[in-house]
């Protein structure tokens, strides 16, 4: 006699997956069964597909959804007309023998079947996309294996008398469950039978994905031993003391793992502490292990924070920003400082009367750190640069053009070489990006540090915005507001009389060359530039 199958295939919005597992069942060599297909408010084609394959064994019903993948489960097998169920994700497949290698071993002596299944992912953390899963036969008895050996059985696998369910009262549809009411439902069958039957070969395909059915394949983000703890509440009851203890310790080894992979060392060190106490040899070695590198992590931590504190309280960077009609390159401008390594800046935003969207554009970055100035009229820059510096409260102060931009650690390194140093200012290499071109050249300076004022007067190669000064330089100099292209000379040779400098012969900004510059005059010293570098 060949009994039907139910199979019972809940599914929401998995037109394209479920056409695979419904081909797998189509394919079967057993051939007595029907098809369930419990919709759960897909509204992505399921029904038009399922129509168009015209096999009267298929029986769809589509519902509001539940939101719980146990209340399709359910409505599944309250519709079956047939004695036996199996259960199929609609993301799973079988293989071509699946059902036959069950249906051969269906006897009086066997109410639940399960399987071998081979786990197929298009992450990267599995070997060629697929791992093979070895579970193994349930020792009686098995409620008390399933309690503490936990859940080795998979939904897709499972091929079991629908009375046993009726009998269980069918899939706990409770929130507290989701992702376990299936480990829930053996427990209730393990409390009517010891019938459990495995069979040591791969039947079917378990398909591991960032989309899941309510997300229950993806619960690397959650703390599952929440909701175990919900799936055995009612069956501690069977346990002895000892069993209680390992039962305890294996949902704090779960919790404790959570913990660790989340970062929340406070409370994984909690759960840690009580499996090493109470845990198995193997329990204990892998807490052990976490512990050890949580101590490691807190001191990592630790220094981290320290060296952040440090930094906070000590050398705050004024970056002096000088914008007229800037939109254009103004976001990757300002980018390249919010990305900073070092976090201690303010901008000084010196709006020249712009009359693009550069107002619009700046004022988008929800930063308390930037400060918004707009001049009264429009100037010349540097007389611009000089009513800037008026607002800034750094330690140090550096300028960067809304055409140009950094590398992350530009202030990092700079800050850290000059702070405490006797010299007066720093600059470093640069990089050219030709947009005219577009290519990149990196600028390599051989210098010295020091007071360096003949070699500069011979070859002057300082990329003003590569340079960062101390505050205390601008109580004695200011900037010619009478020139617009050579104020950055004047300035740079003028404090070389009195002031020493550093040269950092790190890469760390970005020095923007096209043909959209204030005048024709920059153009062209732009061009020129070009021309020398390349």
């Amino acid at each position: 006699m060949k009994p039907l199958i139910s199979i019972v295939i809940p599914t929401y919005q998995r037109c394209e997956r479920l056409k695979i597992a419904l081909e797998s069942i189509l394919n079967q060599t057993y051939r007595n069964y029907e098809i369930l297909i419990i919709d759960d408010g897909s509204s992505d084609g399921t029904q038009q597909m399922i129509k168009s394959l015209k096999d009267p064994r298929i029986i769809y019903h589509w519902q509001r959804n539940s939101g719980c993948p146990a209340n399709p489960r359910n409505k599944g097998i309250k519709l079956a007309k047939g004695e036996w169920i199996a259960f199929l994700d609609s993301d799973d497949w079988w293989s071509r023998d699946k059902l036959k290698s069950c249906v051969d071993f269906i006897n009086d002596d066997v109410d639940l079947i399960y399987h071998d299944v081979e786990i197929v992912s298009n992450k990267q953390k599995f070997f060629f996309g697929r791992k093979k899963v070895k579970t193994r036969q349930l020792m009686r008895p098995v409620l008390i294996d399933l309690l503490l050996k936990g859940n080795i059985i998979s939904n897709s696998s499972v091929v079991v008398r629908k009375k046993l369910l009726v009998l269980a009262g069918y899939l706990d549809e409770r929130r507290e469950l989701k992702a376990v009411e299936d480990y829930n439902m053996w427990l209730k069958i393990a409390k009517l039978t010891e019938k459990f039957l495995y069979l040591p070969k791969i039947l079917g395909f378990y398909f591991v994905h960032n989309e899941n059915i309510s997300n229950q394949k993806n619960i690397s983000n959650k703390n599952m031993s929440v909701p175990l703890k919900y799936a055995v509440s009612n069956f501690i009851k069977n346990l002895n003391l000892d069993q209680k203890i390992q039962l305890e310790s294996n949902l704090r080894y779960i919790s404790g793992r959570y913990y660790y992979l989340e970062e929340n060392f406070k409370n994984a060190k909690k759960d840690l502490v009580t499996v090493l106490k109470k845990g198995s040899g193997f329990q204990k070695f892998r807490s052990m292990f976490m512990m050890i590198m949580i101590f490691l992590r807190f001191n990592q931590r630790k220094n981290f924070y320290k060296n952040k504190v440090l930094e906070k309280q000590s050398s705050k960077v004024s970056i002096i920003i000088n914008c007229f009609n800037g939109q254009e390159y103004l976001r990757k401008c300002i980018e390249s400082v919010l990305n900073q390594s070092f976090k201690n800046w303010e901008i000084i935003f010196w709006d020249n009367r712009s009359t693009d969207k550069s107002y619009e554009i700046i004022k988008s970055y929800k930063d308390k750190r930037i400060k918004y100035f707009k001049a009264k009229k429009h100037t010349l820059l540097y007389e611009a640069r000089n009513l800037a510096l008026k607002k800034a409260n750094g330690k140090f102060i550096t300028f960067l053009d809304v055409d140009d931009f950094w590398h992350k650690d530009n202030l990092k390194i700079k800050v850290r070489s000059l702070d405490g140093s006797t010299y007066s200012f720093a600059y470093s290499n640069f990089t050219l990006f030709n947009e005219i071109i577009g290519k990149y050249k990196n600028i390599n300076i051989k210098q010295n540090n020091g007071n360096q004022l003949d070699q500069i007067l011979k070859s002057y190669n300082i990329g003003f915005l590569t340079t960062i000064f101390k505050k205390e330089i601008f109580h004695d100099f200011k900037f010619n507001s009478k020139y617009h292209i050579i104020g950055d000379f004047d300035f740079i040779f003028r404090i070389l009389e009195k002031h020493k400098f550093l040269f950092i012969k790190d890469k760390l900004c970005y020095y923007r060359i096209h043909d959209k510059n204030e005048s024709k005059k920059k153009k062209k010293i732009a061009y020129f530039r070009a021309n020398a570098f390349y």
